[in-house]
């Protein structure tokens, strides 16, 4: 928040939303994610797109914090590789990790986004925090034969741009 604005995340199929005043038209009828902006009395003040489209099942994965000094969101989730067609991108990039984490700027477009190699049940459960500093913090888990988060890497997917 911010002077008492809310930020919420959603995730929409093409249509109409907000009495009309946020219009959803995705390619190939996929699901985007938007950050839906409200006043502190609760009115709408404006729309987000996050650079996210996908099918919605791994949406219910997402979680979405909102950094007050900087304007950028940070993402973090996990996906379910037990559902073909499920599949998630961002920046037109195909998430395949089962934990990810992703910061966009305070318009929406993919900065960074970061996953770990492995497809087993993993994934970050809760939203992100960002301090009052810009750190960030993360509750997630990992379960194989024999791994730990330890020895499963968190790699980078994308290349760095600053």
């Amino acid at each position: 928040m911010k002077n008492g604005d809310v930020y919420w995340l959603v995730f929409l199929s093409p249509g109409a939303y907000v009495n009309g005043n946020l219009i959803v038209d995705t390619a190939g009828n996929k699901t985007g994610a938007y950050v839906i902006k409200y006043d502190k009395s609760g009115n709408y003040t404006g729309v987000i797109p996050l650079d996210i489209q996908g099918r919605p099942y791994n949406f219910n994965n997402i979680q979405m914090q909102r950094d007050p000094l900087t304007g950028r969101f940070y993402v973090a989730g996990r996906i379910s590789s037990d559902l073909p067609g499920h599949d998630i991108f961002m920046g037109g990039h195909l998430i395949t990790q089962a934990m990810f984490i992703a910061y966009f700027d305070s318009s929406g477009q993919l900065i960074r986004e970061l996953g770990n190699t492995s497809l087993n049940y993993s994934g970050f459960i809760k939203r992100p925090v960002v301090d009052s500093i810009g750190n960030i913090y993360l509750v997630g888990g990992y379960q194989g034969l024999g791994g730990s988060i330890n020895s499963t890497a968190i790699i980078d997917t994308l290349p760095y741009t600053h």
